[in-house]
């Protein structure tokens, strides 16, 4: 316990009053000192798992993209389809497919790698297009809605270009 006399007694030695007051605000900004410290480290650490869980989830959102482009939505294409210049296909199909073929990619500008199924209609022949979106095993890998339709008159030219879905 302290008595009433010790601060009279601190008093009376201003040096001593002066190092007790200096030893204290030493220990207040000490003790700030440490606090904004644990404030700092405090703020990275909730930075940092914040930007792991940023990370953590764009990595999940991409291999589940990739999961779902590869596996969950595949398609498989029914018979018929073929590639170009297939022996499956008659001559005048050969020829309605490189009609097809010639005519999509002077649209798109590029090479197109795709299979082709072909149907006799009135206007002269029907060239379905299934566009190959890559490779899984050394398979095609075909994805829905990545087709389009050629009409292909019986003069061998491109009428009409029908879109996929």
């Amino acid at each position: 316990m302290t008595s009433r006399k010790q601060p009279l007694h601190l008093l009376e030695q201003p040096g001593r009053l002066r190092k007790e007051f200096d030893s204290a605000v030493y220990e207040t900004k000490a003790a700030g000192r440490v606090l904004r410290e644990k404030h700092e480290s405090t703020e990275l650490i909730m930075k940092a798992r914040t930007s792991h869980t940023i990370q953590h989830l764009a990595l999940q959102i991409l291999l589940i993209s990739v999961a779902l482009l590869f596996i969950g939505c595949r398609e498989k294409l029914s018979e018929g389809f073929h590639r170009s210049g297939s022996s499956e296909f008659t001559t005048d199909e050969s020829k309605a497919v490189d009609v097809a073929k010639a005519e999509l990619e002077r649209a798109t500008r590029k090479r197109i790698d795709a299979r082709y199924k072909v149907t006799r209609v009135p206007e002269g022949f029907s060239v379905h297009v299934s566009y190959v979106a890559g490779y899984q095993r050394g398979r095609p890998v075909f994805i829905p809605g990545g087709f389009c339709v050629v009409l292909v008159s019986t003069q061998w030219t491109a009428i009409k270009i029908l879109g996929g879905a």
